[in-house]
């Protein structure tokens, strides 16, 4: 009896180790890169310790690319800014682009797309582990 518990906390601790590597060693890292006169944001969700998220927010200016990470490997693109100069930007395409510009994530969904967007105005390329954004 003893040695089935000695084997049953020995696979517990594999486990929770096993999970802690995935969820706080490894984290899965892609560039993105803003090809556009328009600065955008990009918002995820960055685990902070076991049951408690919160809501990340990295804008990306024009011309950049940064390297961004996310536990979720999912992300919002969005055009909502706290810095009014970035917001004036957009004025022109108020009426055309929605607020909130599509989503994206590092790995393919079941049909095959990893990119979802919400505008024709702009698209969204993958090459490797970079994601390219431009203007149509």
């Amino acid at each position: 009896m003893g040695i089935k518990i000695f084997i049953f906390n020995l696979l517990v601790i594999k486990l929770k180790l096993i999970y802690y590597i995935k969820f706080y060693i490894i984290r899965m890292s892609i560039y993105f890169q803003n090809n556009t006169t328009l600065p955008i944001v990009l918002e995820t969700w960055i685990k902070i310790t076991e049951g408690s998220s919160k809501l990340m927010d990295v804008c990306i200016l024009p011309y950049e690319t940064k390297e961004i990470n996310s536990l979720t490997e999912e992300w919002k693109i969005h055009r909502m800014f706290s810095d009014k100069e970035q917001h004036e930007l957009w004025k022109p395409l108020d009426k055309l682009a929605p607020l909130y510009l599509g989503k994206f994530r590092n790995h393919e969904a079941y049909n095959g797309e990893c990119v979802w967007l919400d505008t024709e105005l702009f698209s969204l390329t993958k090459v490797d582990n970079l994601f390219i954004w431009v203007r149509i």
